[in-house]
């Protein structure tokens, strides 16, 4: 209800509905992607966002922890309004280097001289693999 008055004490009176209506998109901030590697357990990824509201809704179905490549996880916000906010996390997933000192290996040959046979037999962080090669 709205009054009003002048100088010669005329009053009027009136109501008005206001209806406030939200059009500001929620804050998204995103922490520092994770250092990763191949065979990584994927990441909690609610723990690298902070809205200031609303509800968030995350896609991480491109990131693939058993491939090493650049991937990217997509956070969207909603608000009680229906306000839209959305933004990437880029990712890295890291191929698993294998220091020269793992290895051991045995390396020879079999044969006459007319067929031979190369093998040879790598163990690689506690497994084996052995390789056979058949030059006729």
């Amino acid at each position: 209800v709205i009054s009003a008055t002048d100088m010669w004490n005329n009053t009027a009176t009136a109501e008005y509905v206001f209806t406030v209506i939200d059009t500001v998109d929620p804050v998204i901030t995103l922490s520092a992607a994770p250092d990763l590697e191949v065979g990584d357990v994927e990441p909690n990824w609610n723990t690298f966002i902070t809205v200031d509201e609303g509800t968030v809704v995350i896609d991480s179905s491109q990131v693939d922890m058993d491939t090493a490549g650049n991937y990217f996880v997509n956070f969207t916000v909603t608000d009680d309004a229906g306000n839209i906010s959305s933004d990437g996390l880029e990712i890295i997933v890291e191929a698993v280097e294998i220091d020269a000192e793992d290895e051991t290996g045995c390396f020879g040959s079999i044969g006459n001289s007319s067929a031979i046979i190369i093998f040879a037999a790598i163990a690689l962080l506690g497994g084996a693999t052995l390789f056979f090669i058949r030059k006729p």
